[in-house]
């Protein structure tokens, strides 16, 4: 086996992903049988029970409303699919964030509010980083939606997103520890972008689909 495929089955075996040893890479007799006697090595469990451990603490401070969500809904185990399955590419915070939400967005079967939820925290996580571009165009109210539009800020800053169910409900639940409110169907539509006061607002159907359309 070459040297870098070897290093990137024990890579993946320290995240717990053995699908090298099952079948993606072809190997010989030997080298399955010792990659698989290091499945068992106290050496290599500490060293996956702390990545894991590592990560997790990651997505719980970069994404708190998704994971939250994500445990209240019993759908924890796309965590542990995340960090099994995807490579650490970045160090950075809103990186693993942006890298979380693609994973979401890829599962057919996710609730459309949890993905929407994690595009809404990796927005306002890059708006919060983007900010001090902005410091001196803030305002203490918040501004409409032509003036949000018409100043110098490119458009690719902000981030119109959906809600099928109104957020604010659901994020006051997660963040009191509350129960879940009952499911009420509700168009919310909302604005992040760093110029805003606090990040994001509240817009109307028509503005959402002025952000959005396509030329």
């Amino acid at each position: 086996m070459p040297l870098a495929e070897l290093q990137d089955c024990m890579v993946r075996l320290a995240r717990g992903d053995y699908r090298p040893i099952a079948n993606e890479i072809p190997l010989t007799t030997v080298e399955r049988d010792w990659l698989n006697s290091l499945k068992s090595a106290a050496g290599l469990s500490v060293t996956a029970d702390i990545q894991s451990w590592w990560r997790l603490s990651r997505l719980a401070i970069a994404v708190p409303l998704t994971v939250e969500l994500l445990k209240r809904t019993r759908q924890e185990h796309l965590i542990i699919d995340y960090i099994t399955n995807a490579p650490v590419r970045t160090l950075f915070f809103a990186a693993e964030a942006e890298q979380f939400k693609q994973f979401l967005s890829e599962q057919d079967k996710l609730d459309l509010f949890i993905k929407t939820t994690a595009a809404y925290e990796c927005a306002m996580k890059n708006a919060s980083l983007l900010s001090a571009g902005f410091s001196n165009k803030k305002t203490t109210l918040t501004p409409s939606f032509m003036e949000i539009t018409n100043r110098s800020a490119p458009m690719s800053a902000a981030t119109p997103l959906f809600f099928d169910r109104n957020p604010l409900k659901i994020f006051h639940a997660l963040l009191t520890a509350q129960p879940l409110p009952e499911f009420e169907k509700e168009d919310f539509f909302l604005l992040v972008a760093p110029q805003l006061p606090n990040f994001w607002c509240k817009i109307s159907a028509a503005e959402y689909l002025t952000l959005t359309k396509t030329d």
